[in-house]
């Protein structure tokens, strides 16, 4: 079964010049950076969020020992060997 001859000329693509290439990687890194980047008064408000909330891990650790040091309903027992 012979092949049929293919026109080399319609599959032919335009190469990337380098300027184009160039120009579109430093259009990408830059609206990156644009949209990565925060502003000061965003910080400034992050920080006044962070000192209205409370600590859950005081209270966590506060109601822990209470439970253990009030767990065994009186003093401790002696540990063996004293």
């Amino acid at each position: 079964m012979p092949l049929e001859p293919t026109d080399h000329r319609a599959r032919r693509t335009k190469p990337i010049s380098r300027r184009r290439l160039v120009l579109g990687s430093l259009l990408a890194t830059s609206l990156l950076a644009g949209c990565a980047e925060g502003t000061r008064t965003d910080a400034e408000r992050g920080k006044q969020e962070d000192k209205k909330r409370e600590s859950v891990v005081d209270s966590l650790q506060a109601t822990e020992t209470y439970r253990i040091v009030n767990s065994s309903g009186g003093t401790p027992t002696p540990t063996p060997g004293e």
